[in-house]
């Protein structure tokens, strides 16, 4: 499969997926990690690494 070049990759296990930003290509991917496919992509411009927030 090929996403496009990343500059970081999330995996959260809780929703079994994989979140990977794609700097240079101006978005963030988000795979199934169950089926290997992608999910969505969500045009971000530049998105620099990625994390996650949690809010209680």
């Amino acid at each position: 499969m090929n996403i496009g070049r990343g500059a970081g990759i999330y995996m959260d296990k809780e929703s079994n997926r994989m979140f990977v930003s794609c700097t240079p290509d101006n978005y963030v991917i988000v795979i199934d990690l169950t089926t290997r496919k992608e999910i969505k992509r969500l045009e971000i411009g530049r998105p620099d690494g990625i994390t996650s927030v949690i809010v209680k």
